[in-house]
């Protein structure tokens, strides 16, 4: 599938923010990880709003530049941001948990 200029930019910026997030410290790389996921998910955006898109891809270029300064060290995450995280993984393990069951029954049919 080709790829518009848009969106081969969003996953460049992606992609530096979890390099930049794996050349933190090691227990300060998950709160860096969560800020960047995020970020790329608030506020949800359509992909034919490309105004509100190029607004947030230069506000997080912006925010992305801050963080990977050696000086940054830590972030820290609201409360809102925790919220959402645990609200992320109790999906993926709700998620899992359901593949799971379908290939079990699939197993024994």
């Amino acid at each position: 599938m080709a790829r518009t200029g848009l969106q081969k930019e969003v996953i460049e910026l992606y992609r530096q923010g979890v390099r930049n997030a794996m050349s933190k410290a090691p227990d300060q790389r998950q709160a860096f990880l969560i800020h960047l996921r995020y970020n790329f998910h608030h506020p949800p955006l359509t992909s034919r709003d490309f105004t509100a898109v190029e607004f947030q891809i230069r506000k997080f270029r912006r925010t992305l530049e801050m963080l990977s300064q050696p000086s940054t060290q830590r972030i820290g995450l609201s409360q809102d941001m925790r919220d959402w995280w645990a609200n992320e993984v109790e999906r993926a393990h709700a998620r899992a948990t359901i593949t799971e069951m379908k290939k079990a029954k699939a197993a024994s049919s």
